[in-house]
């Protein structure tokens, strides 16, 4: 029991640093440490949650989505995750699938403020898209 522990605590060191890299920009350093406390603990749902919003904050949206999934898989409660990955959808343009995790994570946790913030913002790109169809179609079709 006391090694699990300490394992525990080692991760958990890897994850607040690489959190502190996160905050301060510096995304390879942060992955860096996630991936660390992933060798340690592989289930480690957290750092997944974590890496892959460094991954989605440097513009890497396939490998932040593959991380969220992860994530979701072993903590299907994890209401960061679902927002984290309707972020990344979002700016993939897939803007259904992102109303989709956004609609989950809000269900998941009503009290971010960014969660409603994102859904909006999805709604607004997906009805722009729809709007513009038309022209584009003219203009390239």
């Amino acid at each position: 029991m006391r090694r699990s522990a300490s394992i525990r605590n080692t991760h958990g060191r890897w994850q607040k640093r690489g959190e502190t890299y996160r905050q301060k920009g510096n995304f390879d350093r942060a992955i860096s440490d996630f991936d660390d406390a992933l060798r340690l603990d592989s289930k480690y749902a957290f750092a997944y949650g974590s890496r892959g919003e460094s991954y989605r904050q440097k513009g890497s949206y396939d490998r932040a989505i593959t991380d969220f999934d992860e994530a979701v898989r072993l903590d299907p409660k994890n209401s960061f995750a679902f927002g984290s990955r309707g972020q990344a959808y979002r700016q993939k343009g897939q803007y259904d699938r992102a109303i989709t995790d956004l609609d989950e994570a809000i269900r998941l946790d009503r009290t971010p403020a960014w969660l409603y913030a994102e859904r909006g913002e999805a709604y607004r790109q997906k009805e722009t898209t729809i709007a513009q169809y038309p022209t584009l179609m003219r203009r390239f079709g």
